[in-house]
């Protein structure tokens, strides 16, 4: 059962969220960079506080901890990437952010009520208020910005050079068979010979392949990115999630010797091309491409105008 702390910590959240929800934009991306970074590293370097706070009984395990770090490492990583961009002036930035949120917490939310309703045994009270009603009110800011601000993603040819946006796809395909993976084979992709997986198993790791989702639809809208900034800034938080999860999955390996040399190898190259793919956007990204870069609105613009005041010269040269 509830108590009465649980209904005021759960009120404050609602007004929170809904004040900041509905309030700027610029203020709604500072408090969603806030939001998931203070979750992200909680989870990270205390999975045990959130797992024995949301669960009855549950037989704590290396395994349980370091599927909520992979979770948070996802968290941080996308907090970095909403810090460098939350000041865009490019409207596709802003679209990228709040639809990839969107439609990446939509995946998170039916999973999390899903797995809530279908295991009332295991899951308390709290996992109601903070994780059903958490990430709810959390779809809802980003899905009232979204209505409210009506971003405008550029149409055309993509702004990126050729490289780049080939990175971007190949990044997009791999993101996304990663989450679906996840979600949809979970026994599979985390399983560990000898160890019988739980539910809370299987229901941290579909949550992890929802917030893989949201980095893939992120993806597809960077090739029209109009700065390398906000490019890197996406890759850099990619970047950085991979080695987190490669930095939990050592220190599991270390403190447990869980795994076997085939599942080593199996988990390091199920996340190697999310880790080779970014670096390489990276490195493209600070080489600078005449040939293949489109011309942009603005070079275009900076051109036009040149023309017209050579024309005027040479028309008034020819008066004089």
């Amino acid at each position: 059962m509830a108590d009465k702390f649980d209904y005021v910590r759960g009120a404050a959240f609602v007004v929170a969220f809904f004040v900041l929800g509905v309030w700027s934009l610029p203020s709604w991306l500072i408090a969603d960079t806030v939001f998931t970074a203070f979750s992200g590293v909680g989870l990270y370097f205390r999975p045990e506080l959130t797992i024995q706070l949301q669960t009855h009984d549950l037989k704590l395990d290396i395994l349980h901890c370091h599927l909520n770090r992979v979770f948070g490492s996802f968290l941080i990583g996308s907090a970095v990437v909403w810090y460098f961009c939350r000041l865009s002036k490019d409207s596709t930035v802003v679209a990228a952010l709040l639809w990839s949120r969107v439609m990446g917490i939509f995946c998170l939310l039916s999973i999390i009520i899903s797995g809530h309703f279908a295991n009332r045994k295991l899951f308390t009270d709290k996992h109601l208020w903070f994780g059903v009603l958490g990430n709810s009110l959390w779809w809802l800011a980003n899905a009232v910005q979204l209505l409210k601000s009506r971003p405008k993603v550029r149409e055309g040819p993509n702004v990126q050079s050729r490289g780049i946006t080939l990175v971007c796809n190949l990044n997009l395909l791999m993101l996304t068979l990663v989450s679906l993976a996840l979600m949809a084979f979970p026994l599979m992709t985390t399983g560990v010979k000898g160890r019988k997986l739980d539910k809370y198993h299987l229901h941290t790791a579909k949550a992890v392949g929802a917030l893989v989702m949201t980095f893939s639809i992120l993806m597809w809208f960077v090739p029209r990115f109009v700065h390398k900034r906000d490019v890197r800034a996406v890759f850099s938080g990619q970047l950085l999630t991979v080695v987190l999860v490669y930095v939990a999955k050592g220190y599991m390996q270390y403190t447990s010797k869980i795994l076997g040399s085939d599942e080593i190898l199996g988990w390091t190259l199920m996340y190697l091309p999310l880790l080779l793919l970014p670096m390489n956007g990276l490195l493209l990204t600070y080489r600078v491409d005449t040939k293949t870069a489109p011309v942009t609105g603005a070079e275009t613009s900076d051109s036009n105008s040149q023309m017209d005041k050579e024309t005027v010269q040479s028309e008034a040269k020819k008066e004089s």
